[in-house]
């Protein structure tokens, strides 16, 4: 589901510039809104308006989901996650090299349908040699950009640097859904704790967090930072893949209930705003 997701966010991408909904050319000025020819105002302000829905559609889903787009959706996350999967202990050695080939070819097509807002898809028959080099570099240097990120900042990122995400988590943590943890079938192999990318305890998502790097508030609980990413869940699900309990951590609707308030859901702290 990850990588179908993840695949979804590049298509859209490449849907606005290649209908031509919106293209700010800077090869030849060719800049286009709606399918027509425009002045470069114009198509400056549809490039703002679509990244602006963009933006709005991912708010939707994190207002009702949490941060679903971040585990599920985002195009960086994803590739962070086709890293590890290369260099993951103990895989076969023909699925690290074709996670590592998915990795370069995601990253490539990532890189492609961002530029392909700024230049016309032409350039590539139609461009002198001059045009079409430059187009190439910048093709190949925003992918070796793609994976260095992968590389040295990877989940950091999302943790403490990222600011479409940690906005997300201050101005719209949703209270009905996310993680819920039955205790009655968990064994405290801890496996959930280790796996969690943005180093969370799933297990207790109304704790207070500290967070004291990057742009992330200094103390908010759990859940406001939580990606939705469901490693947890496949952590959990690995280990009693072989008992016949329920899984104890799942995805939820209404996940924090108080039993014994007739289902009454608990009230999610106000996160302190962030340490100067």
């Amino acid at each position: 589901m990850r990588g179908w997701f993840a695949l979804l966010s590049v298509a859209l991408l490449l849907v606005v510039p290649l209908l031509g909904l919106a293209r700010f050319d800077l090869w030849r000025g060719h800049h286009l809104v709606l399918g027509q020819p425009a002045s470069a105002r114009r198509a400056l302000v549809a490039l703002c308006l679509a990244g602006g829905a963009t933006y709005l559609i991912t708010f939707l889903v994190n207002l009702i989901g949490g941060r679903l787009f971040c585990g599920f959706g985002c195009p960086l996350a994803f590739v962070t996650r086709l890293r590890e999967s290369a260099r993951r202990p103990g895989t076969v050695t023909h699925r690290q090299r074709a996670a590592g080939v998915y990795l370069a070819i995601y990253a490539l097509l990532l890189v492609a349908a961002m530029e392909l807002w700024l230049l016309d898809p032409s350039i590539v028959t139609e461009g002198s040699l001059p045009a079409r080099l430059a187009a190439g570099l910048a093709l190949v240097g925003g992918t070796l950009a793609v994976l260095a990120h992968a590389r040295w900042w990877g989940w950091s990122f999302c943790e403490a640097w990222c600011p479409v995400g940690l906005y997300y988590s201050v101005v719209a943590p949703t209270r009905s859904f996310g993680l819920h943890f039955d205790a009655a079938t968990c064994i405290d192999c801890k496996a959930c704790d280790h796996v969690c990318p943005v180093h969370l305890p799933p297990r207790a998502m109304l704790e207070l967090v500290e967070r004291d790097r990057g742009l992330a508030i200094s103390q908010a609980p759990a859940v406001n930072h939580c990606l939705s990413c469901g490693d947890c869940i496949e952590a959990c699900e690995m280990v009693l893949a072989k008992q016949d309990v329920p899984i104890p951590l799942t995805f939820s609707w209404h996940p924090f209930r108080d039993p014994g308030k007739s289902g009454a859901p608990i009230t999610l702290p106000d996160p302190p705003s962030r340490r100067e």
